[in-house]
């Protein structure tokens, strides 16, 4: 299957433990489209990827896929693997809608959970929505405080007056 990776983000879990999240665009299934759909504004197929060397990057096991629930769309990556104070992993996922997908966009950005250094993954947690479908949570960027709070950052975009808003901060 013919695709792209949009972005990668590299996480060193330990030592010699990297884990690689990378975000895959289906090429195929709209060709010559762009990646995003005006008119809907639905998204081209995409895929969450991961892959762990253990040997500090010299090798790579293959690709394996972040399962996503079919209601998350296709999914956004928009920051590295994060390590929380409890030893977890977190990857944050930007939701979307389907390409030719004409229905009312519910945008909201979920936080998937990892307890064995990304082999499994939780069911998905919504970070952050606005349930009228108003307000876009959009590109948020985490990060863990060196006393283990999450702080994220999230760029919000009001969809009615299609007005910028200054990025939110959250700890």
């Amino acid at each position: 299957m013919r695709g792209s990776l949009k972005v990668a983000y590299v996480t060193q879990l330990d030592d010699q433990h990297l884990l690689v999240a990378a975000m895959w665009v289906d090429c195929q299934m709209h060709p010559g489209n762009p990646l995003f759909n005006e008119q809907t504004e639905g998204c081209l197929p995409m895929k969450i990827l991961l892959a762990d060397s253990h040997d500090g990057g010299r090798s790579w096991s293959d690709w394996r896929v972040l399962p996503v629930p079919a209601e998350i769309g296709p999914p956004s990556l928009t920051n590295p693997v994060l390590r929380l104070s409890s030893g977890r992993l977190a990857i944050s996922i930007e939701t979307n809608k389907n390409y030719n997908d004409s229905g009312k966009w519910f945008q909201r950005v979920v936080c998937f959970y990892s307890a064995d250094n990304g082999q499994t993954w939780s069911d998905p947690v919504t970070i952050c929505q606005d349930p009228v479908a108003v307000i876009f949570n959009w590109d948020q960027r985490a990060g863990v405080y060196p006393d283990g709070r999450l702080v994220t950052f999230t760029w919000t975009y009001n969809s009615k007056t299609t007005e910028y808003f200054n990025s939110r901060i959250s700890t």
